[in-house]
């Protein structure tokens, strides 16, 4: 596939973000969720009912090519959130709030942590997010 047609790998640098980028690869959520598969959703912990739904209803939903699989592998190696980011093309931000799904932009997850980093030794640690590990992910690096 060629550069052009695979926009994350015409990512360079540190990025923010990149929701425009994943705009068109992921098209519908179908394809988004058949991504999470392939990258292994379901090794981490097995299915809900509900998750086991949506997987169900995959049937006609194009399968994610080696390329592509690459490029979100070593994304999330990096330490970026592809799937995330697509997941914001995807939902207006009103729907995803609706539902408790944020997703905290880059910027602001690096100096919130950047910020506790330099307090005092915590006697609690709270994750405010959990979703797809941003906060989590920042802190590690």
């Amino acid at each position: 596939m060629a550069t052009a047609e695979n926009p994350p790998l015409q990512l360079t640098g540190r990025q923010l973000h990149f929701w425009s980028e994943f705009e068109h690869l992921f098209t519908t959520e179908g394809e988004l969720i058949s991504a999470a598969v392939a990258l292994g959703a379901e090794t981490v912990q097995p299915f809900s009912e509900q998750e086991a739904f949506l997987v169900r209803g995959l049937k006609n939903v194009r399968p994610l090519n080696k390329a592509t699989f690459s490029t979100l592998r070593a994304l999330i190696r990096a330490g970026f959130d592809p799937l995330g980011e697509a997941f914001c093309t995807l939902r207006p931000s009103e729907d995803r709030r609706a539902n408790g799904a944020t997703y905290t932009p880059a910027l602001i997850v690096r100096a919130m942590v950047d910020w506790a980093a330099d307090q005092k030794t915590p006697e609690r640690i709270v994750d405010p997010g959990a979703g797809s590990g941003r906060f989590l992910l920042q802190a590690a690096q």
